[in-house]
């Protein structure tokens, strides 16, 4: 990434490049601080805003619904932007910073949005110019300081006061489905509800899909029954997981730095514990099996690892209801014992349980 702003936002350029071929192959996940805004002639978008403390760099920015169908790039000079798409339908683009850190923004044709805040400051960045953006900038302000668990109960009441929004489909996703405190019995509650405000939007018809297999996916449950083949050819099933007490299922991508240290301390525990108590299976979401060779190769991973190319929507991630890069499934005797835990706590975890 070529970036001529503060030091600690510059990348590697290989590492970059990583970011930028997963996006393009449309990896979600993720989602960001976003400039967007629709033109005066009712089929442009433009965003434009200023950031403090920032002269000069680039932004990327992407569509998880398609209202681009490529990675852009927006350049920031003097600390300002401006950026415009054409926009004949409501959409949601995302704005990736060099930091990673992310913030949704949320298009309407002939409408117009402002971003202005303290790039040293993101979580405090308002988008202004319409209802929707300006509804998310309020909900991103309340929960700038609160603890995840209640971040996802706020997170729940605003889907349900705003079940017709555009933004509550961003937020139901992002903070009721993914991470260490979701809640998917809530999730599904909240999207049957949005379900009935907005009957014709497709997203929501998915993510309730997505809900309920997961809900299924709850502790206790059984090892599910697949066939698979790993990314040289070779075939394996199941029992790929089953012999040993303890089996992680991780799902994990070449230009995700912590996802690839969570499979070196995966690596290292495997090699501690032998393979005849902990087995593990690796889901790779990028959309170039050559590059997921290369990482295996690097981090000599011998346990079998998928990369369908298909990302997060793989038929495997959706067999273990994996939503995420990073995400992890651990079993003991071929039942969900823990879900989303961190690296630390995966690693502390089949230390203990290993020791018993």
């Amino acid at each position: 990434m070529s970036v001529t702003h503060h030091n600690h936002w510059k990348q590697s350029p290989s590492r970059s490049k990583g970011i930028i071929n997963a996006l393009r192959t449309g990896m979600g996940i993720a989602l960001v601080l976003l400039l967007a805004s629709c033109g005066s002639d009712g089929e442009q978008f433009r965003v434009s805003g200023q950031f403090r403390n920032l002269n000069q760099g680039e932004f990327y920015i992407y569509s998880p619904d398609a209202l681009i169908s490529k990675v852009d790039t927006i350049k920031v000079d003097r600390g300002r932007f401006a950026y415009e798409i054409p926009c004949r339908r409501e959409g949601t683009l995302v704005i990736v910073f060099p930091n990673f850190s992310e913030m949704p923004v949320f298009a309407e044709p002939g409408k117009k949005a402002k971003v202005k805040g303290d790039v040293s400051h993101l979580k405090e960045v308002e988008v202004k110019g319409t209802k929707t953006n300006e509804t998310m900038t309020a909900f991103r302000l309340q929960i700038a300081s609160v603890s995840p668990p209640e971040a996802v109960r706020l997170a729940a009441q605003f889907a349900k006061d705003h079940a017709d929004s555009p933004a509550s489909v961003y937020i139901v996703a992002r903070y009721l489905m993914q991470g260490n405190d979701v809640d998917m019995k809530k999730a599904v509650e909240v999207l049957q509800l949005m379900r009935k405000s907005q009957p014709d939007n497709r997203d929501v018809a998915v993510l309730l899909g997505k809900a309920k297999s997961l809900q299924a996916s709850t502790q206790g449950s059984k090892l599910p029954s697949f066939k698979a083949t790993d990314v040289y050819g070779k075939p394996f099933t199941q029992s790929a997981l089953t012999g040993s007490p303890l089996a992680v299922v991780f799902t994990w991508a070449a230009w995700s730095y912590d996802s690839n240290n969570m499979m070196r301390q995966l690596h290292t525990m495997q090699k501690r514990l032998g393979s005849n108590r902990l087995k593990v299976v690796g889901l790779c979401a990028d959309g170039n099996v050559t590059e997921c060779k290369r990482a295996l190769e690097r981090d000599t991973i011998t346990w079998p690892t998928t990369c369908e190319e298909d990302m997060l929507d793989g038929k495997l991630m959706k067999t273990f209801g994996l939503t995420y890069v990073g995400e992890n499934i651990v079993y003991e005797q071929g039942r969900i014992a823990k879900t989303g835990l961190t690296i630390n706590e995966l690693k502390d975890y089949l230390e203990k349980q290993a020791t018993r």
